[in-house]
C-alpha cells in the first residue's frame, strides 16, 4: 500500500509545482501585448481638498502625450496638462486648488519624470499608475505659479486593449476604493512649497499606438 501513495503524492507535488511556477510567464506574457509608445488624449475632472482644508473642484482639464510601456508592466509618461472652463472668478480656463482652499488660474502645465506600472488580464483590460510625475506650470496665465512645480502621484487609469492592442480606451472612476484611485498632489516650489492635496478624479480617452 505504502509503493502505490508515494508516487501518488510524488505526482500531486510536482503537478503542483508546475501550476505555481507557471503563473509567472503567463502573467508576463499578458503584459508583452501591450508594449511600445502610444499618443494618449485623456479629459478628467477631481475633487481635490487640501490635507488640512477643504475640497473643491479642479478641472475640467485634458491631459496630451506620450506613454510608453515596456512589454514587462513599467514604463515611463510625458505630456502637456491643458485647463478648460470658466474659474470661479470668471477666468477663462480652470482653477487649480493652491492647498489654502482657494483657486488661480492656470493655463497649462508640462508633465515630466512620470513612472508608469501597469498590468494587463487575460481578457485585454489593464490598469496602469502614474507616480512621481513632476509638473511645471507654464506662464501666460497672470498668476503666482507661472514657473512653479509640483509633484503628482498615485493617478490610476484602467483601460482595454483594442484592435490588437493598436488602440486603448482608457477610463478612471470617481470612487474612493480603492485607496489606490486617491491622488496626491505637492506642491515642490513657489510660495506654498510643501503644501499637499488630495484628489479623486474621473474622466476618459484614448491611446493610439505609433507603430
Amino acid at each position: 500500500m505504502r509503493s502505490k501513495i508515494w508516487p501518488i503524492m510524488f505526482m500531486g507535488l510536482l503537478a503542483l509545482s508546475v501550476l505555481v511556477v507557471d503563473e509567472v510567464p503567463l502573467a508576463q506574457a499578458q503584459n508583452t501585448s501591450l508594449r511600445g509608445d502610444y499618443n494618449f488624449t485623456f479629459t478628467r475632472t477631481c475633487s481635490q481638498a487640501a490635507v488640512s482644508g477643504s475640497s473643491n473642484p479642479v478641472g475640467p482639464f485634458v491631459l496630451t502625450g506620450v506613454v510608453h510601456f515596456d512589454g514587462a508592466g513599467g514604463g515611463s509618461l510625458s505630456g502637456r496638462q491643458f485647463l478648460l472652463g470658466t474659474a470661479f472668478n470668471g477666468t477663462v480656463g480652470a482653477g487649480i486648488d493652491d492647498g489654502n482652499g482657494s483657486e488661480f488660474f492656470i493655463p497649462q502645465a508640462d508633465i515630466t519624470s512620470c513612472g508608469v506600472t501597469y498590468s494587463v488580464s487575460a481578457n485585454g483590460s489593464f490598469s496602469q499608475t502614474m507616480n512621481s510625475c513632476i509638473l511645471t506650470f507654464q506662464t501666460g496665465g497672470g498668476t503666482i505659479f507661472e514657473g512653479n512645480t509640483a509633484s503628482l502621484s498615485g493617478l490610476t487609469i484602467s483601460g482595454t486593449l483594442n484592435l490588437d492592442g493598436n488602440v486603448l480606451v482608457l477610463d478612471s472612476s470617481l470612487s474612493v476604493e480603492p485607496a489606490t484611485d486617491v491622488e496626491t498632489f505637492t506642491w515642490t516650489s513657489g510660495p506654498n512649497s510643501g503644501i499637499a492635496s488630495k484628489r479623486i478624479c474621473k474622466g476618459a480617452g484614448l491611446a493610439t499606438s505609433q507603430r
